[in-house]
């Protein structure tokens, strides 16, 4: 294709796209279930000090049990057992594990824009879900979302690195990348997709997890920041 300029530049081929947050919504319920579940904490421990630690030791717990609602719960039953003495009330256990089970078969919603702009770039580019989490529970969002027929390629992740996108995208040419991630984590799809070569296009969400922010790196000439997803690939659709 040619470029502004007048030069001929690579076209984009090959489309990341994050799921949670990114596609649909994901930190609204998760919130709500999240502050559920320290209500009912708070009537039998300090709810300030539960928060602190169960903050800390699901991020640190990340490495072992993974992202996503099953390592959040495992995270969660954790500290109870601490705070308890290990002896968690019957009453508390049953709610905490109806709080998980309700996240993991919650209905899956659409953010504004998304079904139709990804039908926009049918037949044009491979796009591929590139997605952290449990694979029981992201492959099961993808089918209660109905978009799993506009990708190409479904990727399910333990950690979005430099390395993981090298090897779902293959090599590319730094100044000319033939591939772009999109996403709403500065830290998870827009650095590693930067130092992998992609083109990074992040589009921000109110509710984003404190664990995956990050500065934006505004001075990387691949880097673009779009308020929409719609708005993203009107930029992407000229590229292609």
């Amino acid at each position: 294709m040619i470029g502004p300029a007048g030069y001929i530049v690579m076209a984009i081929r090959s489309i990341g796209f994050d799921a949670d947050d990114t596609l649909w919504h994901d930190a609204r319920d998760f919130n709500a279930a999240d502050g559920h579940l320290h209500e009912l904490i708070a009537r039998h421990v300090d709810p300030a000090e539960f928060r602190v630690e169960m903050a800390a030791l699901h991020v640190h717990n990340l490495d072992s049990y993974g992202y996503g609602v099953n390592g959040y719960m495992l995270s969660m039953l954790e500290v109870m057992l601490s705070r308890f003495d290990g002896a968690i009330p019957s009453s508390v256990a049953r709610e905490v594990f109806s709080v998980g089970r309700s996240l993991l078969h919650r209905e899956v919603e659409l953010l504004a824009g998304v079904e139709a702009a990804l039908s926009s770039l049918d037949g044009r580019v491979e796009r591929v879900l590139v997605t952290k989490g449990d694979l029981l529970h992201q492959h099961r969002k993808l089918g209660l979302s109905g978009l799993a027929a506009h990708f190409d390629r479904i990727e399910v992740v333990s950690q979005k690195t430099p390395d993981t996108y090298r090897r779902i995208f293959g090599p590319q040419d730094a100044d000319d990348p033939a591939a772009a991630m999109i996403g709403n984590s500065v830290r998870s799809d827009i650095l590693p997709a930067l130092a992998a070569g992609l083109w990074a296009l992040h589009i921000p969400h109110d509710l984003t997890w404190d664990h995956e922010d990050a500065p934006p790196p505004v001075d990387n000439a691949r880097y673009r920041h779009f308020e929409s997803f719609a708005d993203a690939i009107g930029w992407l659709r000229d590229r292609i």
